[in-house]
């Protein structure tokens, strides 16, 4: 990673500019502020579509155990996920 590289936490942010590197701490920037994170909390792949996806998954599979709890033998009840 370089100063002017555009990165994000390891768990998913904003897009953030590195403004210093000093070792292994990286001071970014942003719209709203800077910090400094460890350079093992950072990427310069955006997390976020795979974090959404993860997300949509445990909400439908969330959905799915809520529905089968709730349904009886003669009222089951169908989960739907788009």
């Amino acid at each position: 990673m370089n100063i002017g590289d555009v990165v994000y936490l390891n768990s998913g942010s904003r897009p953030m500019t590195i403004v210093q590197i000093d070792g292994d701490t990286i001071t970014c920037s942003w719209d709203g502020g800077s910090q400094q994170y460890p350079a093992a909390a950072l990427t310069t792949d955006d997390p976020s579509p795979a974090l959404d996806q993860a997300r949509a998954d445990t909400v439908a599979s969330l959905s799915a155990q809520s529905a089968a709890k709730l349904a009886t033998p003669d009222q089951p009840i169908k989960a739907v996920v788009s």
